[in-house]
């Protein structure tokens, strides 16, 4: 006679494990369905945590910015990664070894501070390059080479940002970017053909902008349907080229739509903008209104290369288009390199197509 005997077994729990230990620093991990989650420790007392999907690319660590004690680094990276290396504000480097632990798909970094990193960057057991992570320091620099545009109203600066190429996996890209502020708050943007536009209930709208080189001005068509131009001034040599605008915009008008204008006057660029005309300060929204945007180029450029189309009877709607363009970016710590990107235009709003 044979005897089945039929057992339950509970279900397989996530285990929570001590997978790295730097002086009095622990990171404690729990894995499980392809997510992480890891906790930075001092002394068994909490300093932060981060969850997220495990780590399959040496650019996308899962980092934990630190709750208490914010200049410690601690992360998960790919198995890939053997050496972390930190950089200081000084440029100074410290290689530090990786973590692995049983039962875990990543490795673990920790790095109790000093050194104060800036950036961290990873490299294979070979030597090889991998990627870079931003530090606990922070690799962004607030308002870095600010620059009056209107008083104290819109100002230009530049802001780094970890930007990877196949041939360059520690690039550093600069963005150009506009802060506008009135008595009510304010707002920004980031990149070439980016406007802000803030109206208040007690005074009158402002506009500030970074715009490319070829651009000389914004035209701003008013709910009157008059037309506001803004004219672009120079920035400084570490902008790239690129332009700003900023101006008062009359008080109490709306604004439809927002061109950027090259020298000869013609459109290049647009953005509807829709803001409404200033309300009373006694309104429930205290008659503030904001806009934050991007100018979209109103035709391909000289070289672009249609990515797809369709076209019915006798038009042709364009889908999108690719435009290879160079512009400096400066590299902290390394000489001015050509930053290579491509502009995907929005799809063009063409009239209906005849049979």
């Amino acid at each position: 006679m044979v005897v089945l005997v039929l057992g339950w077994c509970a279900p397989a729990q996530a285990v929570t494990r001590t997978v790295a230990r730097s002086g009095a620093f622990d990171i404690r991990a729990t894995e499980k369905g392809g997510n992480l989650c890891i906790t930075l420790r001092r002394e068994r007392h909490y300093q932060g945590q981060e969850c997220g999907r495990i780590p399959r690319s040496p650019q996308r660590p899962l980092s934990i910015f630190p709750d208490v004690g914010v200049h410690n680094y601690a992360s998960a990276v790919p198995p890939s990664v053997r050496i972390a290396e930190t950089e200081d504000r000084s440029g100074k480097r410290e290689r530090h070894r990786t973590f692995s632990a049983p039962g875990f798909s990543a490795r673990f970094v920790l790095i109790p501070a000093p050194p104060r990193a800036v950036f961290v960057r990873f490299y294979g057991a070979d030597g090889t390059l991998l990627g870079m992570d931003a530090g606990p320091e922070g690799y962004i620099g607030f308002h870095e080479n600010a620059t009056p545009v209107l008083g104290e109203s819109v100002t230009a600066y530049t802001e780094p940002r970890i930007a990877p190429t196949p041939d360059q996996p520690d690039r550093i890209a600069t963005l150009a970017c506009i802060d506008v502020a009135n008595s009510r708050g304010g707002g920004g943007q980031c990149e070439d053909n980016s406007i802000v536009l803030l109206s208040s209930c007690d005074g009158p709208g402002i506009a500030g902008g970074i715009v490319a080189a070829d651009v000389v001005s914004v035209r701003l068509t008013l709910g009157t349907g008059a037309a506001f131009v803004i004219p672009a001034v120079a920035l400084p040599a570490v902008f790239g080229g690129r332009r700003a605008i900023g101006a008062e915009v009359p008080r109490g008008e709306a604004v439809r739509e927002a061109v950027a204008l090259d020298a000869a006057g013609q459109g290049i660029a647009r953005t509807a903008v829709g803001t409404p005309p200033g309300q009373s300060c006694a309104s429930a929204d205290r008659g503030d209104d904001g806009f934050g945007g991007y100018i979209e180029p109103t035709s391909p450029p000289a070289g672009a290369v249609v990515v797809a189309s369709a076209g019915v009877g006798s038009c042709t709607s364009q889908l999108a288009v690719s435009t290879p363009q160079t512009r400096p970016s400066t590299v902290i710590g390394a000489p001015t390199v050509t930053d290579t990107f491509e502009r995907w235009a929005m799809p063009a709003i063409v009239p209906p197509c005849s049979p």
